[in-house]
């Protein structure tokens, strides 16, 4: 037995259309009635500002501890080296007891 499909009239793909039209059109209402006026205000400049100069500061203070030799706790004789000192010394070491 042969089946033919059928495509749906015109009828219905313009009902489809219309509801998902329709569709969108609510969603846009739906925002610009509830979320547009309750939205929270923007960021304020100044605490931008002061976030990116701590944020600068964090940064300088990384490329400090992690490429200079420092004291860390004097009174423990713990201290501070290069991160690329380090990784020589560890590989030597590792080298070391193989």
């Amino acid at each position: 037995m042969a089946s033919s499909t059928q495509s749906p009239g015109p009828s219905v793909l313009s009902i489809t259309f219309l509801g998902t039209l329709v569709c969108i059109l609510l969603f846009f209402i739906i925002m610009v009635v509830v979320y547009i006026p309750n939205r929270p205000p923007a960021v304020d400049q100044a605490i931008v500002k002061a976030r990116l100069e701590r944020l600068s500061k964090l940064h300088a203070h990384e490329q400090e501890v992690t490429t200079t030799y420092g004291w860390v706790d004097a009174e423990a004789g713990i201290v501070h080296i290069p991160v690329e000192r380090a990784m020589e010394l560890t590989v030597n070491e590792l080298q070391s007891k193989q």
